[in-house]
């Protein structure tokens, strides 16, 4: 009995492992699919790449209609409740309000290679004292 646990303990192990594994190379790899928000990659720029990322963009308000559909209530009438009454209120279109708001999108951004800078030299300073010394570094 023993026996049958350690081998059904490894077969489900090995079941959990081997999905995981086989994916493991596509972590943090973006694929695309019908679901993308973006369009296709731009022509290549010197001086840098183009990324996805996503963009917060404004979003005008407007009108929108919201169809509203039929309704119907029975209402029990009459002393003892014997006699009941249905209203319906038609099907209809209602007009609401959305305001402004943003949304996040995926765009491709260019992103620019790091330039070393050359504003500021490098150096390094020495002092001596009598019984010290101090170095700076920039």
């Amino acid at each position: 009995m023993d026996l049958k646990r350690k081998i059904l303990g490894v077969a489900m192990a090995a079941a959990m492992f081997v999905p995981a594994a086989a994916f493991a190379h596509d972590w943090g790899v973006h694929h695309h699919s019908a679901s993308c928000t973006h369009g296709p990659m731009p022509a290549a720029r010197p001086g840098g790449h183009y990324e996805v990322r996503t963009v917060q963009t404004w979003v005008d308000g407007r009108w929108v209609q919201d169809y509203v559909p039929e309704r119907c209530v029975t209402r029990h009438k009459g002393r003892h409740g014997r006699r009941t009454v249905t209203s319906c209120t038609p099907a209809h279109y209602m007009k609401r309000w959305v305001d402004g708001h943003y949304e996040n999108r995926e765009e491709w951004v260019f992103v620019p290679d790091p330039v070393p800078s050359r504003a500021y030299p490098t150096g390094q300073v020495t002092v001596n004292g009598p019984y010290w010394q101090a170095t700076a570094r920039w």
